[in-house]
């Protein structure tokens, strides 16, 4: 997150790559602010799915639901309360059925 208020895509690229069927997401224990995960770009402090303090992590997955359902990373959008506030994440896939 390089600007606090500025929304950005959690990932963008190729979209078939970031078809996950899972995913951790953990914000760094250095950020000085909470971190916001949301599904539209509409996430803010005061929109959102998730909300992660420094070294939350919040853990995505399609268990147990058809193998088409996936998570779409494209799809996830993140907004900060402090400037360069960072975090990892760890993704399951497999060869794409679609």
């Amino acid at each position: 997150m390089t600007v606090a208020g500025t929304r950005e895509p959690f990932e963008t690229g190729q979209p078939d790559f970031y078809k996950v069927k899972s995913v951790t997401i953990r914000a760094d224990e250095t950020n000085t602010g909470n971190l916001y995960l949301g599904d539209s770009n509409r996430v803010s402090a005061t929109d959102y799915s998730y909300i992660l303090a420094p070294g939350e992590s919040v853990s995505l997955d399609t268990v147990g639901l058809p193998p088409e359902c996936y998570i779409d990373l494209t799809q996830m959008w993140i907004d900060a309360d402090t400037n360069l506030n960072a975090l990892s994440f760890i993704a399951l896939t497999w060869a794409s059925p679609w």
